[in-house]
């Protein structure tokens, strides 16, 4: 949890157990409709929101208002994590507000972060999503103080954090089916962020922990992605849902590419090609719907914070399960490591030398027996002098074996006396 003020709130409605033990913030479940909870939820978001907007306005210059809905986007930037559907679902809600303002959902802010990954030249363009050049500034005035969108790409741990802790919406929408990294929406959701999420990996997680209606899903699943694997035409919805045509065509505009009409074009062809595996434009009607519920929802207060509640919650245990298999992989990985280090021929040569040392000890304990019967039984030495000749030597032959096994490291270390007198005996 990189929120203080709501860790704070948290520890004083359960205790402190749950900074170390993730699963306690289960208890909070019983908290999702009280209302000094939820208040305490809201004060510790907005602080974060205030800081996180001071933040972007010193490092880019942005001006976005704390009591807006900020929603992000935290996962690296890639084909299954579907950027380029986040792009078009904030076209199509940009103009949904312009035809409409006094929609429920037009206050919504979008922060989208971003961690870039090696990629040059076609690859890159293809992957990033668009930026608005200053054109589309100057044609928006109309429309300050109802949508602002800002790409942070400063990626660092500490960045990510801010955004996390100040998010009111979460938006993990990689591909049903690619498994993508859903743990920023545990983040977020252990933040105190509603979670909006295809049907893939962790957010099914979390909607089975927190309950289905305490999460918005969207899309196809991945069983349905199988299925018309070899039938899905990007064309079909391009020219049959009109808010998807009008995104793509908003994208592919002068406000976005500046004149420069060939920085579109690897978006266009990854949009509308046969081989989108990530089925931007068939999933982007579903996403639009379910940042429209989103946006009714904020204006009831108490809905709002029993599913936020109720996401934190589940993000707990969910917590736990994450650290508890990262336990069992880095154990996994020291047993495999020692394994590694001993193959089977240096195995078998160990278990060789250990059955010669104890031939050895055995052939020795047989001969001190003749020993002892052939030099008391003829009375060439008495029992007492003959002990301590065995005692001495045997003494003598410890310390050179002890010499040999440890080099010159001392052998005077603290014993056992109890074990001492039993050998004597």
């Amino acid at each position: 949890m990189s929120n203080p003020p709501l860790a704070e709130a948290v520890s004083d409605a359960i205790g402190d157990r749950w900074i170390t033990d993730p699963s306690q913030l289960s208890r909070l479940k019983r908290l999702a409709k009280n209302k000094r909870f939820q208040n305490a939820i809201r004060k510790a978001k907005r602080a974060s929101k205030a800081e996180l907007a001071a933040w972007i306005e010193r490092t880019t210059g942005r001006e976005i208002d704390p009591d807006s809905i900020f929603d992000s986007q935290a996962q690296p930037i890639g084909g299954s994590n579907r950027q380029l559907l986040n792009a078009l679902r904030i076209a199509a809600q940009y103009q949904r507000f312009v035809a409409n303002p006094k929609l429920a959902d037009a206050r919504a802010r979008s922060s989208s972060l971003g961690k870039p990954r090696p990629a040059t030249g076609r690859a890159a363009r293809r992957e990033a999503p668009p930026s608005p050049r200053g054109g589309d500034r100057r044609r928006s005035q109309r429309f300050r103080g109802r949508m602002k969108v800002v790409v942070i790409p400063d990626s660092r741990v500490s960045t990510v954090a801010r955004v996390l802790a100040a998010s009111d919406v979460s938006n993990s929408i990689s591909t049903a089916g690619h498994g993508g990294n859903g743990m920023p929406a545990v983040a977020a959701a252990m933040n105190g962020a509603l979670t909006v999420g295809s049907r893939d990996g962790v957010v099914l997680d979390i909607a089975q922990a927190a309950g289905p209606e305490n999460v918005v899903l969207f899309g196809l699943t991945a069983e349905e992605m199988a299925a018309d694997a070899s039938t899905f035409d990007p064309m079909w919805h391009f020219e049959n849902e009109a808010e998807a045509r009008a995104a793509f065509e908003l994208l592919a505009s002068e406000r976005f590419h500046g004149g420069d009409s060939a920085l579109f074009a690897p978006i266009a062809e990854l949009l509308l090609q046969r081989a989108d595996r990530h089925r931007h434009l068939a999933d982007l009607k579903s996403f639009c719907d379910a940042h429209r519920r989103v946006g009714e929802l904020h204006g009831n207060r108490d809905a709002w914070y029993r599913k936020v509640v109720s996401n934190l919650a589940a993000a707990g245990t969910l917590e736990r399960s994450r650290r508890r298999d990262l336990c069992q992989v880095k154990l996994g990985e020291r047993r495999s490591a020692r394994f590694r280090s001993d193959p089977p021929h240096r195995v078998s040569r160990a278990a060789n030398s250990t059955l010669v040392a104890t031939a050895a000890a055995l052939t020795g304990f047989a001969a001190n027996s003749l020993l002892c019967r052939m030099a008391l039984g003829a009375g060439a030495i008495d029992a007492w002098t003959f002990t301590a000749v065995r005692l001495g030597s045997g003494a003598i032959v410890l310390l050179l074996l002890a010499r040999a096994r440890t080099g010159a490291q001392p052998l005077l270390r603290a014993g056992s006396w109890p074990s001492a007198l039993a050998l004597l005996v």
